[in-house]
């Protein structure tokens, strides 16, 4: 491990990524047209559908007279492999690889997301680099040992695991249609294990991110984190029941909603948050259907007209 680079050991591991989307995109076209030889439909692709990704292409090819099952599956335990090892290194090696992989990550994100508006869905990477929590440590483990109050109402999503975080994809590509500043503080208001603020702060150190988290283990976990890290006090979780009425959120520049609350947490939430609207410009994310929350008052306040991305599960609002 000490002969590579924590740049190169990125770029091998964004590329085995492609290489996985790629081959189970071909695959199905091979399928799709059994009838014709797979070099005329290689080429066919990597002439169209496929073009951005060219430099594959040679290595594609080779791989007619094999398994393309087996060589996804080859390709996806090498990264368990690779992943397996960098997590063995120390915490600066570790920053120094998830900070060069999440920039590698922004053009596919943003090309798949150019593919979705054109309605040609080729290469999904939603869930493809989940394996980056491995690096940073989060113990999804923790929640099998949760027992829920049953008179709590909020959806803590009990047991998700990773599904209870937003995607690296959302993630991303809220933070570059965001006009950040080393002034800026992002709230994340429901933030799980912190993937938005780790995400946020590897990226954009100067932004100062706080979270609140309504599951103790989880915010526990999150500062942890942050600590080992280095990424405090710029990054920090706190354990809030964000439906308290003692609770007053701070006047942020930018505030996350991953769609976690009752209707009656949101209407106290959003209720301080117009307040603050009223102070100083802001910018909303949500994710999911706490879009509806917000589309009701950008249209109520006349706010500038939202930007929709991902099939409009990703919107930011902005306030005037």
């Amino acid at each position: 491990m000490n002969n590579y680079s924590s740049e190169a050991l990125s770029q091998q591991y964004v590329n085995n990524v492609v290489l996985e989307e790629l081959l189970r995109f071909i695959k199905d076209q091979v399928w799709l047209f059994k009838n014709e030889s797979f070099e005329k439909i290689v080429s066919k692709l990597f002439t169209s559908q496929v073009s951005t990704f060219f430099t594959y292409k040679s290595y594609i090819l080779s791989a007619k007279d094999r398994n393309l099952n087996l060589l996804q599956k080859e390709l996806k335990q090498n990264n368990i492999k690779l992943i397996s090892l960098i997590a063995t290194q120390n915490q600066q090696f570790k920053k120094s690889f998830l900070t060069s992989t999440l920039k590698k990550m922004i053009p596919l994100f943003k090309e798949e997301e150019l593919t979705k508006a054109n309605n040609n869905y080729i290469l999904n990477y939603y869930r493809s680099f989940d394996q980056l929590d491995d690096i940073l440590g989060i113990d999804y483990e923790l929640d099998k040992k949760m027992i829920k109050d049953q008179s709590q109402t909020e959806r803590l999503y009990q047991g998700s695991g990773v599904n209870v975080q937003s995607g690296f994809s959302t993630i991303l590509l809220a933070l570059e249609n965001l006009d950040v500043t080393k002034n800026t503080l992002l709230l994340d208001l429901g933030s799980g294990y912190g993937r938005v603020g780790f995400v946020t702060s590897l990226l954009y150190p100067e932004v100062s991110f706080k979270g609140y988290e309504f599951v103790g283990h989880r915010v526990t976990n999150s500062n942890a984190i942050s600590k080992s890290f280095n990424l405090n006090p710029n990054l920090e979780f706190y354990e809030q029941n964000l439906a308290d009425q003692s609770f007053e959120i701070p006047e942020a520049d930018v505030f996350y909603f991953y769609d976690p609350f009752t209707d009656e947490t949101y209407k106290y939430l959003v209720k301080q948050i117009i307040n603050i609207s009223k102070k100083k410009k802001v910018s909303i994310i949500t994710k999911g259907n706490a879009r509806f929350w917000i589309e009701e008052i950008a249209s109520q306040y006349e706010w500038p007209k939202p930007k929709y991305l991902d099939h409009n599960n990703l919107v930011i609002f902005n306030s005037k």
